[in-house]
């Protein structure tokens, strides 16, 4: 904004600038420096790619005029850089923006700016592997290597046509840190707008390629646009997808590795979404909330305590940002810095919070006809106890099945397990989370386990005693009900006879003596099941 209220000796107005304090930079992209403390750079609409070395109002520098896009810092070493002009125009630095060397236009088929890229092309960088993988035209990805080259040497390119992607176009691309070379990309129908997205993963992706789809985004309208992807860390098979359409779907989950998807719009507007990220375990964005998912939209930040399908709840999270169109969301670990990029009000950072628990590990796996789980913490504050939440295949939501009480030992290193005995053989898919409750009530969860089982196809699944109880679970599927349950004493009399008319059923054995004790199941015409057991 400039503002003239006289005229020079030639008769014509001078004018001075009025941006004091006004920020409306339009930002696409925004990355980081994993150490520096206030070293961020990104790219915006027709203002070019900054870079910003302090805090506050005006303190950016222009490193490339023109439209920026994408903009990328390797977080393992904060010397190489990656800034982007329109379509599939990059420079990069290997000495923290001392020199750049680009703009490289990486075009196969001699057109210069590529006029079948999108104008903002979304890109994302492999801190590990130093690759860069970048959309390109309908139907194919770019691979581009040699970042690290000498100054003067270009990067190498590689185009990737891929059969399962058709006739889309990648809108959005994530590379899973956890899991060496894979990249998930997200297809768009945009010229056509007659396909609903979808997603496909591509394992070997700088190498040898191979790409599996994934399942479909229950109700995602035909032309919907995919504009993130995210995998929580530590959790491969957890994803987070957002669409920046109005009227449609806006936020889906899959805790299976993609196979199938559930919607978490929850009680989100209706407002396109941009970004997308699970929060590190052990982060909160203040003293009372809760690590979960933070989303950039049209309105600013949104964040949720929990993915819960449909009952999902969202909360604003705009307190000193505003209600801002936000395109991008990034977080550094070291300061626990999280940044927004607006566009339309410049870029904001905010320190997050630690939560009373840190935890080292959280894993799964089966024991029989059990699933056992087992977690440790490094350190606990005012933490009261743990409750384990489950979601089987098929189910939306999670739901409490058992509470583990903490140990609250401080800064000492403290390992838990839980036994989850009421598992349903017909699944075979069991999500697991937990619930940390602190001792004034405020609580946070874990991320999330998967354990995948097998039907063992045997007509009783399996049996399991208390003192007070005997928990039966029948494969209906194999074993015609009614059944006749006898149990014998060591002596061979029956103690109790009972039918059971249910897959799974309970006997009360209260009464019993404490001993050993022969559980048949009996239906008609075999014996199908045997087993003893100790009261």
């Amino acid at each position: 904004m400039f503002y003239s209220s006289a005229v020079n000796s030639a008769g014509l107005p001078t004018f001075s600038s009025k941006n004091t304090s006004l920020n409306i930079t339009q930002y696409y992209s925004a990355d980081i420096h994993p150490s520096s403390t206030n070293y961020i750079i990104g790219g915006t609409q027709d203002n070019g790619s900054l870079r910003l070395n302090a805090a506050g109002i005006a303190s950016a520098s222009t490193v490339v005029g023109g439209d920026g896009a994408f903009a990328h810092i390797d977080q393992v070493d904060g010397l190489i850089q990656k800034l982007a002009y329109v379509k599939l125009q990059y420079a990069f630095t290997k000495n923290s923006g001392t020199n750049w060397y680009g703009f490289y236009d990486f075009d196969i088929d001699g057109d210069p700016l590529d006029e079948d890229a999108r104008f903002i092309n979304p890109t994302d960088f492999d801190d590990k592997s130093k690759v860069l993988y970048s959309a390109d035209s309908i139907g194919r990805y770019d691979i581009i290597t040699g970042i690290t080259n000498v100054p003067g040497s270009s990067p190498l390119i590689s185009q990737v046509t891929v059969a399962s992607f058709g006739v889309r176009q990648v809108s959005a691309l994530k590379v899973d840190t956890l899991t060496g070379n894979r990249v998930w990309f997200g297809l768009t129908d945009d010229i056509n707008f007659t396909l609903a997205p979808i997603l496909v993963r591509v394992d070997n992706a700088n190498t040898a390629p191979v790409a599996t789809a994934a399942g479909a985004l229950p109700g995602a309208a035909a032309g919907a646009y995919i504009s993130s992807i995210d995998v929580e860390p530590g959790n491969a098979n957890h994803l987070l997808v957002t669409l920046s359409n109005y009227g449609v779907v806006s936020v889906y989950e899959s805790t299976d590795g993609g196979t199938s998807f559930t919607n978490v719009e929850g009680n989100l507007p209706d407002i396109p979404v941009r970004w997308g990220m699970f929060l590190p375990t052990g982060v909160t964005l203040s003293p009372n909330a809760i690590s979960g998912v933070v989303l950039g939209t049209e309105l600013g930040v949104f964040s949720t305590t929990a993915l819960s399908g449909g009952a999902t709840a969202w909360t604003a999270n705009n307190f000193g940002l505003a209600n801002v169109r936000v395109d991008m969301l990034t977080y550094r670990s070291s300061t626990r810095t999280l940044l927004a990029a607006t566009h339309g009000r410049g870029i904001y950072t905010a320190t997050l919070f630690l939560l009373p628990v840190k935890y080292l590990s959280f894993e799964g796996k089966t024991s029989g006809a059990d699933n056992v789980l087992y977690w440790s913490t490094a350190s606990e504050q005012n933490n009261k106890r743990f409750e384990v939440e489950r979601k089987q295949n098929g189910e939306t939501s999670f739901s409490t099945i058992g509470t583990v009480q903490a140990n609250q030992a401080g800064t000492l290193t403290q390992r838990y397990s839980f036994t989850d005995k009421a598992v349903d053989a017909s699944k075979t898919n069991f999500s697991y989370r937990l619930k940390q409750v602190d001792l004034d009530g405020k609580s946070s969860y874990s991320s999330i386990v998967t354990i995948n089982r097998r039907n063992s196809g045997k007509a009783v699944e399996y049996i399991s005693a208390t003192k007070q109880q005997l928990f039966i679970k029948v494969n209906s599927s194999i074993a015609r009900l009614p059944l006749q349950v006898q149990l014998l004493s060591t002596e061979g009399r029956i103690v109790l006879n009972r039918q059971i008319n249910s897959d799974k059923s309970s006997l009360d054995i209260s009464v019993l003596p404490a001993g050993t004790y022969t559980v048949r199941i009996t239906g008609k015409p075999d014996i199908l099941f045997t087993q003893q057991f100790v009261k």
